[in-house]
């Protein structure tokens, strides 16, 4: 597996994908770029066909929350009203999340 980071500062790096689908068919190779979409009308030979597409976002707070395993208080948002002390610590808890960024890695190290 070949794995290509922040590909989108190299147009002439995706345009040569290709060759790898085609001279190394048995290599899997991932291109990931956080700004990729805006420098795709740069590449001239884009390798049509050969291209899946996979979007990563961040997670939400309801996602963040099982992820650090607050169970308690991801129950919560199935209460209505809301209990003020369950109020407080998920305000305290989003207040987390927003610092964190909800990037499942970020949330990992964090935890």
């Amino acid at each position: 597996m070949l794995f290509i980071d922040e590909i989108q500062k190299s147009p002439l790096a995706i345009k040569l994908l290709r060759y790898f689908y085609e001279e190394l068919p048995d290599l899997h190779v991932i291109a990931a770029g956080s700004l990729l979409n805006f420098v795709m009308h740069q590449v001239q030979s884009f390798p049509v066909g050969r291209v899946e597409y996979l979007y990563m976002l961040p997670l939400n707070f309801f996602e963040y929350l099982s992820a650090i395993v607050h169970n308690t208080a991801a129950e919560q948002f199935d209460i209505i009203p809301i209990k003020q002390i369950a109020h407080n610590t998920l305000f305290e808890l989003f207040h987390q999340y927003a610092i964190v960024g909800g990037m499942p890695d970020a949330v990992k190290k964090f935890n």
